[in-house]
């Protein structure tokens, strides 16, 4: 059986080598997480920007 998944979703009674391979899941997926939702923001700022961007060009453009 997959004991990094057993680790993970529930708290594991057995042994404390399923408790740091736990451990080491659960962080490993935090930062994959963090990065993933930073990215997305930093993806999101960009497009806002971008769009800020075209209205004051066609701002000129009309003017």
């Amino acid at each position: 059986m997959n004991y990094s998944a057993i680790g993970s979703i529930l708290p594991p009674a057995a042994g404390s080598g399923t408790v740091i391979v736990g451990s080491a899941f659960d962080s490993a997926w935090m930062m994959m997480t963090g990065a993933a939702m930073i990215t997305v923001s930093l993806v999101a700022l960009s497009m806002v920007r971008l769009i800020r961007g075209e209205r004051r060009v066609r701002m000129r453009e009309s003017r």
